[in-house]
């Protein structure tokens, strides 16, 4: 005899939820913004416009170590795609900017251990001008849950109780997931 048990939809959806969020997978929601007469195939080389730069409220000692990562990694992938690094007349001039804010996210009291909860989340802006008129070419953003920072609980008032856990940074996965759109 095969038994059959009711299930509620939110606990499959909170299930998944929970997986999701606790593999840390890269980034979600790419966003982007291109100028219809851009073609990435024709650019030959880059250029930086200057170093990655860095915005939180609360920096710690491997925020610099991460915008070395970025460059790093954006150097390599667009040198994957035929792309050369040179200091002087470059095709496009690239601007990367990431972006850590604190977010709240309001969890189901019935199914989750927590009714809120305090994260990092990281984003990513890459960026491409045109050298000559510094207009910009081509724009994606994605976004990224570094940590948890704080676990609520309560009923009426949420009570916020600070967690200590390291930044997890997936700087490559976040590069990838912007540049495969450049590709065509």
């Amino acid at each position: 005899m095969i038994a059959s048990h009711a299930v509620r939809p939110g606990l499959c959806a909170g299930l998944l939820v929970l997986a999701g969020s606790v593999t840390g997978t890269g980034c979600t929601g790419v966003t982007t913004e291109r100028d219809p007469s851009f073609d990435f195939a024709t650019v030959d080389t880059f250029a930086w416009r200057q170093s990655p730069s860095f915005v939180a409220d609360v920096r710690t000692a491997d925020d610099d170590l991460v915008l070395a990562e970025l460059e790093r990694t954006v150097n390599r992938r667009l040198a994957g795609l035929g792309k050369k690094l040179v200091t002087a007349n470059p095709g496009i001039v690239v601007d990367a900017r990431l972006q850590v804010t604190v977010e709240v996210q309001r969890n189901d009291p019935e199914w989750a251990l927590y009714v809120a909860e305090k994260y990092e989340q990281a984003v990513l802006v890459l960026e491409f001008y045109d050298p000559s008129s510094r207009k910009s070419l081509w724009r994606a953003e994605c976004r990224d849950r570094l940590r948890y920072t704080a676990h609520g609980i309560g009923t009426t008032r949420v009570k916020f109780t600070p967690v200590d856990e390291p930044r997890m940074w997936h700087i490559a996965d976040m590069v990838d997931r912007l540049v495969t759109q450049l590709e065509p």
